[in-house]
């Protein structure tokens, strides 16, 4: 095995981050069998800074033998307790920061994985640095070839008269309600972006530089959320120290903490009204001629697809044609499970199960997603395409109607827990992002006149 490229992490965090986050590390260790393992170190200040603050939170809920409750001293509980506190920051910092760094890692390093990364161990002690090992299954042979003169003709809209009238509509519509409601807080089904900092409880930073990245939509389920709660009317800017008890639940499912938070409101995408300059922007679309016409790919169907869909399945369909590579039988598996998660709460899915082909048409998917996904990858880094903060908010612009919804496809990652949609690290969503951006190019070059 052999150690590809140890660097500082300082390159891999927000650029504006202070310098407390330089001294994370990480190495890239490659074996043969196409997997690579990110190592990513995080050092023993920090650790010691986040047992301590774990060991005095668990002091307020503990009746240790001996002491009256909340009164055990910290040095007996980290000595007495220290399993269950090494295993909450595992959680905890995986959760936290691990999940950002190690997608940054990904991207910043052109790296070709098939499904998603997978935690292969964690070495945590007080005192010592902290090693998490992630493993990666790599597909390495893939050279892009030059496609933008391959022969492609996309698929044609439907000419019916009354597309145009429904488009018409929905751009006046959408127009209407931007006007009414741009200027509201957040409201549920909303997107925004967070800043979420461990701070002391007058907002002095638990360890300098240590803010994380997050995107959340805000719950409109029927039942307590706090972290909707916690941001309902509010607005780009906000700024709170918060013990929130949504954030308490998602980076730690295993002790109950009281940890208090800084947390800043940094972009806000109301789901009142589809934008339409973002539309714009994202497509460089200038006219309102340019502007119908893009809207009509997702209002003309034939055979129950889009015309934006059957652009993208057929691009898709010509370029891996061109390239040729095999993907690993375990990557299959894996997402044949993701499909049929995705499908087993479908109300016809026992009537699906049930015919003779079932097996063989999702094994075929499977399939056809893992190779679009490492290809669409491959092909982005090969043309070194980057992502925004503004592409990041375009991309999740579109899930807000169900026909602009055929714009995406790849779909958004979303994480629940107890039933309700919770945060998503940046940079996990930015993978979607980019492969979402390299479509487009795609889509662009082949079809431009």
């Amino acid at each position: 095995m052999a150690v590809i490229s140890p660097v500082s992490v300082s390159n891999i965090v927000q650029s504006n981050a202070p310098s407390a986050l330089d001294i994370f590390s990480f190495d890239i260790v490659q074996d043969t069998s196409g997997h690579v393992i990110i190592r990513i170190i995080i050092p023993s200040q920090i650790i010691d800074v986040l047992f301590e603050s774990a060991a005095h939170t668990q002091q307020k809920q503990i009746k240790a033998p001996g002491f009256d409750f909340g009164q055990a001293p910290i040095e007996f509980l980290k000595n007495n307790y220290q399993n269950s506190l090494i295993e909450h920051l595992k959680e905890f910092l995986f959760k936290y920061c691990v999940i950002n760094i190690v997608y940054r890692i990904i991207r910043h390093n052109a790296l070709v994985i098939a499904g998603e990364p997978r935690i292969a161990s964690i070495h945590l002690m007080p005192g010592c640095d902290a090693i998490f090992n992630l493993e990666c299954t790599t597909i390495d042979d893939i050279t892009i070839n030059e496609w933008r003169y391959l022969p492609f003709k996309a698929p044609k809209r439907k000419n019916y008269k009354d597309l145009d009238r429904q488009v018409e509509h929905f751009i006046a519509e959408e127009t209407e309600l931007c006007n009414a409601k741009k200027h509201l807080g957040i409201q549920e089904n909303d997107w925004v972006a967070l800043s979420i900092e461990r701070t002391q409880s007058d907002g002095t930073p638990l360890i300098a530089g240590f803010a994380q990245l997050f995107w959340l939509q805000i719950s409109d389920e029927q039942v307590d959320n706090p972290l909707r709660d916690l941001l309902q009317d509010q607005k780009v800017g906000f700024i709170g120290i918060t013990q929130n008890k949504g954030l308490q639940d998602y980076f730690s499912e295993q002790l109950a903490t009281d940890y208090w938070y800084k947390i800043i409101v940094l972009d806000h995408l109301p789901y009142a009204y589809f934008c339409l300059e973002q539309f714009r922007q994202h497509f460089k679309i200038k006219t309102k001629k340019e502007l119908l016409k893009k809207c009509i790919e997702v209002f003309s169907y034939r055979n129950d697809i889009s015309q934006r869909r059957a652009t993208v399945e057929e691009c898709l369909k010509l370029l891996i044609g061109k390239h040729y590579f095999e993907v690993p039988s375990f990557v299959k598996t894996r997402f044949q499970e993701k499909i049929l998660l995705s499908i087993h709460n479908s109300p016809d899915y026992n009537v699906y199960r049930t015919q003779k082909e079932f097996t063989s048409l999702i094994q075929d998917l499977a399939e056809k997603a893992a190779k679009e996904s490492i290809f669409v990858d491959a092909l982005a880094y090969h043309e070194q395409i980057q992502v925004t903060p503004e592409d990041v908010s375009y991309y999740l612009n579109f899930t807000k109607r169900g026909r602009t919804k055929e714009f995406i496809y790849f779909e958004p990652p979303i994480h629940m827990v107890e039933g309700q949609a919770t945060l998503i690290a940046q940079e996990e969503l930015i993978r979607y992002c980019l492969r979402e951006k390299a479509l487009n190019y795609v889509i662009y070059h082949l079809t431009k006149e």
